[in-house]
């Protein structure tokens, strides 16, 4: 009988892998299963090195098997390289599974594979090989090109930007003061807008009880971007789950936030519960004229949908739901949302247009495209956290700092 937490494992990695689940969800599924520990392990390890694991497979198979056989194999290759756990006990037990799977006429050719890697230590594929920057940057060569072709200065800091281990709060000071969590949490590093921390116990209380919030640093500055709000009215046009929204209510702004989606709407709605604010939330598809919201606003905050690139070592799930023709696809729809939102801007007014990307066809470009179609607006150079420039390009750093671009917009009349 087939060790439950290989099962377990390969099922959320076919999620991720096929069906472009997102992992912190998937593994929901099994949160507080005496595996989770195990499962955890298996699942990002093997989504960490994932082509790196190619590499090695392609050793030793010439022609891939179907998707499911092929997951698990990448599972199983991890397991024999980074588990304590007899390989004999790993290669029976994925065989096993293969039959479990449906795919009983494949278990001598999986076993065969296995133990050919068990055999071997895990090799990395030499500079020459074509495997070399996919296995490096464990990133598709398409994203690694884009991203050289785009930052041939930066590209290796930005390919190379690790996972930082902290994860980065705000303090809610309605209720909590710097003073008071700097005498409860001692592990912090502050930041322009809050701290870096350790996810812990004493993090998770305060969490709870509202007092502070995740919130990445560069998504934080999107507000901050708007300058002085208080006693404005602010529209957030893509709102979920809320973290903006929030802030802007924080900051004194009167704010209204907006989804498509009806989950979507509630996440914000919870969102903004747990720390104490009631925000107007309305569904509202920004894709599309509302004429009920023209020339009401003061700011009109757009955190657009994109391919996500800048935050793709935090959510490494994501490489395998991005496709090449996604960032064009996601520019004609980033366009048309900030066509729609220039009508809800008063005259004066701002219009802050952000992305978690780094590609100019997302970023830049679209600002570029809209100024020239529009020459009532121009970029803002007065407020914010950019007064220079108007807009700024942030890039991943090994300090925490995310991938955002972010724009300042005004209508002038």
């Amino acid at each position: 009988m087939t060790t439950g937490y290989f099962e377990k494992s390969y099922t959320i990695l076919k999620k991720v892998i096929s069906e472009g689940a997102y992992v912190q969800l998937a593994l929901k599924d099994v949160s507080g299963d005496k595996d989770f520990s195990i499962v955890t392990k298996i699942v990002y390890g093997t989504l960490e090195q994932y082509y790196l694991l190619e590499y090695n497979l392609s050793l030793y198979i010439e022609k891939k098997p179907s998707k499911s056989v092929y997951i698990l194999l990448l599972m199983a290759a991890f397991c024999l390289n980074n588990l304590n756990i007899p390989d004999y006990t790993i290669v029976n037990e994925i065989v096993d599974l293969t039959g479990k799977i449906g795919k009983r006429e494949l278990k001598p050719f999986v076993n065969g594979v296995l133990r050919k890697i068990s055999q071997h230590s895990a090799s990395f594929p030499d500079k020459s090989s074509e495997y070399y920057e996919e296995a490096f940057y464990n990133l598709p060569r398409w994203i690694i090109q884009l991203i050289k072709k785009e930052y041939p200065s930066d590209f290796e800091k930005i390919l190379n930007s690790e996972k930082t281990q902290m994860e980065h709060v705000r303090l809610n000071f309605s209720r909590i003061s710097k003073a008071e969590f700097e005498r409860i949490v001692i592990d912090f590093v502050p930041s322009q807008t809050g701290y870096f921390v350790r996810n812990s116990p004493i993090i998770r209380e305060l969490f709870n009880k509202g007092k502070l919030t995740f919130q990445s640093l560069a998504s934080t500055l999107v507000v901050e971007a708007a300058g002085n709000i208080k006693g404005k009215k602010l529209l957030d046009l893509c709102a979920a789950p809320g973290g903006k929204s929030v802030f802007a209510a924080e900051k004194g702004a009167e704010v209204i936030s907006c989804d498509i989606h009806e989950h979507r709407l509630k996440l914000i709605s919870s969102y903004a519960s747990r720390m104490g604010y009631d925000l107007k939330v309305i569904k509202n598809d920004g894709k599309k004229e509302n004429k009920s919201l023209f020339n009401l606003f003061d700011i009109v905050l757009i955190d657009a949908p994109c391919s996500g690139l800048g935050v793709i070592r935090k959510k490494q799930d994501m490489i395998f739901t991005k496709r090449p023709e996604d960032i064009e696809l996601l520019s004609c729809l980033q366009s048309e949302i900030l066509e729609n939102a220039k009508n809800y801007v008063k005259i004066g007014g701002i219009i802050i247009y952000s992305t978690c990307t780094i590609t100019d066809a997302e970023n830049g470009r679209i600002i570029r495209t809209f100024l020239e179609n529009n020459p009532k607006y121009t970029i803002d150079k007065k407020e914010g956290v950019f007064p220079e420039t108007g807009s700024v390009q942030l890039l991943p750093d090994e300090l925490g700092m995310e991938g955002y671009y972010i724009a300042r917009i005004r209508r002038d009349s």
